[in-house]
This record gives C-alpha cells, sequence and structure tokens, in this order.
C-alpha cells in the first residue's frame, strides 16, 4: 500500500511542477534573451561604426570578428523565435509522459486487463524470459505501447473504457486539448505547417478556422497560445490523475485534497485565477467525497477567491451564499467577512483568529484572500491593536505577486487567461503582436 500511494503523489506532483515551471518561466526566459539579443544587436552596430568607412567599405582584418558577434546576434535571435514552440511540445510530452505514468497504474492495479492482451509469442521468445513475472512486465509494456500509439482522443477513450467513467470536459476545454495536441504533432513533423489531417480532425470537433488558414500555412506560438495551453493540459491531466487516485487509493483522499487544494492556491498565488477557476470548479462539482470538511471549505473559498480578483464579485458571493458565517469554523468566517466586504466582522474574526492561535500575523499580512481586508481602516486598527504595530496598506505594485512584478518588467502583463478556443494564427499574422524586442537585422 505504501508504495501505491506514494506513487500517486508522485506522479501527480511530477506533472504539475514540470507543466506549471514551463509555464512561469518562458516569458522570464524570452525577456532575458531579448535583452542579450539586443546587446548583441548593439555590439554589432558599435562594431561596423568603427571598422565600416565612409564609403562603406568594410575592414577585411576584422571579419572574424565581426563574424562572431553576427553569429551571436542571430543565435540569439534564433533562440527566441524557437522558445515558445519548444516549450509548447515539452507541455504536451509531459502530458503525454502522465497518460502513460496512469496507464500503467490502470494495469498494475486492475491486472485483468492484461488478460485480454491479443499479444502472441514465439515459443524461442518464451523461452528469452526468466519467469512469469518478466512475461508479465513484458505485456505491460506492450499493451502501455499500444495505448499510447493511439491519438489523445483515443487514449482518454481507452481509459474511460477501463475505469466506466467520463474524463471529458466540457467545450471549450475539450476542443482546446484537440487543437493543441494536433498543433503539437504539426511541429514535430512539419516544423508548424498546416496538414490536411490536422484541418480535418479539428474541424471533426468543430474547430472553425480563418480563411488563411490553409494546408502548408505556418501557424504561431506566443504567449497567448502558450497560456491556453498551459490550462489546457492542466485540466486534463488533474482531471485524469484525480479521479485515478480517488478510484484506486480511496484511504489516500487527504492526500489527493491537499494536492488539489495546494496547487490551486499556488495559482492564485501567481495571480493565475482562470486555471485555479477550473480546477476547483472540478473539485466541487465532480468531486463526491472529501476527506475532511475543512478541505472542503478551502476549495470553495478558494474558488470565490479567484472569482473575485478576476473581477466576477456576483460568481464569488454566489459560490459562498448559502454558508453561514456564524456557523463556520473561525478562519473560515474570517475569509467570508473578507470576500464579503464586511470589513467590521472580518476584524473581529481575525482578532479571535489570532489569539486562538489559529492564524499568524504572517498569515493575515500575506495570504491572498486577505487581500482587499489590507486595505481597509480595520486592518491597520487591527495591527495596531494585535502587534502594537503601525500598518502602511501596500501599493498597487505591491499587491502583486513578486513573480508578476518580474514579468512586468519584461512586458508581460497577465498570467493567466480565460480558456477559450486557442486563436488560429499564422506565423505572418503574428508578427505584429510578438513583444517589443527588436528582431529586425542591424546590418
Amino acid at each position: 500500500m505504501e508504495d501505491k500511494q506514494s506513487r500517486f503523489e508522485s506522479i501527480v506532483n511530477l506533472f504539475t511542477t514540470r507543466l506549471h515551471a514551463a509555464h512561469k518561466t518562458t516569458p522570464m526566459l524570452y525577456g532575458i534573451s531579448g535583452v542579450l539579443h539586443n546587446f548583441c544587436k548593439h555590439n554589432l552596430e558599435e562594431f561596423k561604426k568603427q571598422h565600416v568607412n565612409k564609403n562603406k567599405e568594410f575592414d577585411r582584418s576584422a571579419l572574424a570578428k565581426h563574424n562572431d558577434i553576427r553569429i551571436a546576434y542571430d543565435d540569439t535571435g534564433t533562440a527566441m523565435q524557437a522558445l515558445y514552440p519548444s516549450t509548447f511540445v515539452a507541455m504536451v510530452s509531459q502530458y503525454d509522459f502522465l497518460v502513460s505514468q496512469c496507464i500503467r497504474e490502470i494495469c498494475t492495479l486492475k491486472p485483468e486487463i492484461l488478460n485480454n492482451s491479443e499479444k502472441q509469442l514465439k515459443y524461442s521468445e518464451i523461452l528469452s524470459f526468466e519467469d512469469f513475472d518478466e512475461v508479465k512486465q513484458w505485456c505491460l509494456e506492450e499493451t502501455i505501447e499500444q495505448v499510447m500509439r493511439k491519438n489523445h482522443e483515443g487514449q482518454i477513450e481507452w481509459i474511460e473504457k477501463q475505469l466506466s467513467c467520463k474524463l471529458r470536459p466540457e467545450d471549450p476545454v475539450w476542443k482546446s486539448f484537440i487543437e493543441s495536441t494536433q498543433r503539437r504533432h504539426l511541429y514535430v513533423h512539419t516544423g508548424g505547417a498546416v496538414s490536411d489531417s490536422y484541418l480535418k480532425i479539428c474541424r471533426g470537433h468543430g474547430i472553425d478556422f480563418p480563411p488563411e488558414v490553409t494546408q502548408g500555412v505556418f501557424l504561431a506560438i506566443d504567449q497567448h497560445y502558450l497560456t491556453n495551453t498551459f490550462t489546457t493540459l492542466l485540466i486534463m491531466g488533474t482531471l485524469l490523475s484525480q479521479v485515478l487516485w480517488r478510484k484506486f487509493a480511496p484511504d489516500e483522499l487527504e492526500l489527493a485534497d491537499k494536492q488539489i487544494n495546494l496547487f490551486s492556491y499556488r495559482l492564485i498565488d501567481y495571480n493565475d485565477y482562470d486555471s485555479a477557476i477550473w480546477l476547483l470548479k472540478f473539485a466541487k462539482n465532480d468531486i463526491k467525497k472529501y476527506s475532511t470538511e475543512n478541505y472542503r471549505l478551502s476549495m470553495l473559498f478558494n474558488l470565490a477567491q479567484a472569482y473575485k480578483w478576476k473581477g466576477e464579485n456576483e460568481l464569488c458571493y454566489k459560490t459562498i451564499e448559502n454558508l453561514d458565517p456564524t456557523a463556520l469554523p473561525s478562519r473560515f468566517s474570517l475569509a467570508y467577512y473578507s470576500l464579503t466586504d464586511d470589513y467590521a466582522n472580518a476584524k473581529k474574526a481575525a482578532t479571535a483568529v489570532i489569539k486562538a492561535e489559529e492564524l499568524a500575523k504572517e498569515d493575515l499580512c500575506e495570504w491572498p484572500i486577505f487581500k482587499d481586508f489590507r486595505q481597509q481602516n480595520e486592518f491597520t486598527e487591527l495591527m495596531q491593536e494585535l502587534f502594537d504595530e503601525e500598518w502602511t496598506p501596500p501599493t498597487q505594485d505591491g499587491l502583486r505577486t513578486p513573480f508578476e512584478r518580474m514579468l512586468s518588467k519584461w512586458g508581460v502583463s497577465k498570467v493567466g487567461i480565460e480558456i477559450a478556443m486557442p486563436e488560429i494564427k499564422s506565423e505572418k499574422q503574428s508578427e505584429n503582436t510578438s513583444p517589443d524586442t527588436d528582431l529586425s537585422d542591424p546590418s
């Protein structure tokens, strides 16, 4: 049982951590690459000023030096152009790895699946195995490989059949998933050029294209599209892994609850409210059993605050409107009053939880759910009364996470987006939508 438990947690954490890391760091890497590219451009321009005379004649003795600088300029520009497509392919690959791991767990925990294997072995091949366990392992690997050779929709169909459950989310997530995985095939096999197969499969799922997207056109990958892919794969991967986890390890509900709650909080802390909302809507609507009431309430309040910080106050209030704050545990009462802008009662609730040592001062000062509360006079009074400290409400820049402030320096103002069908753009169309970094030829 211990191996099984640690295995589920490891699979889920590896997927979410790698996917989130790729999405989080790519804009920074793009910005850093842009700085380096412009540095090379400046050096190239300065070099030409020094070694090209008024008649535009080049000093041949400096040719080797010029070539070194020129290659550095070209390489950094090429690296920038390849960064988003490379990250996109890597993201889908992380999802593929998650699926293969899930299939392995399904076959391991339901060994009767292997009984349906139609693989045949020659007598000589059987003799090559040392024992029957090796034969079973061979069947397992062959089954995994057989399923992974299916397209992404076929993989989901196979898992749905084995688990007797539905894993397909509603549109637009499903359409986005189909389009993203098909575009991944394009980048792997055609360098991003539209194929007839891509058009047929996407249109078969109700995906519409603008007139200019025809066979042979190159499709773009930009930050907006990459974020949409991140959200789509995160939803699909979480849905798959959570269903599997809860079905085969019911005694591990607390770990499963903790994983989805902590990761959704992490998304909120990074201001990626749309991804958090999709995950927490799944938790609210599809998870029928929680390990504790505290986890159910935590996910519910995280959903409410994600709506609020996204600017959808009505949905925030609707999410928690049936709760009685006076009947809730103290820290959830505080969360309720903070989200509903009842700051007088929020101050009373905060005083109670601090005196009961249910929360620390740092929790009040750092948790995003108290973001608006920290802007109020009641919070200033609270800090003075409880801690004898003067509180200065943070500036607007201080309301953002350190990560978001870092991104803003590179011209990336929005981390998350509302998931919708990806905008299908050709490379030519996307030229005018790329960041400010100048990729023009300085020669």
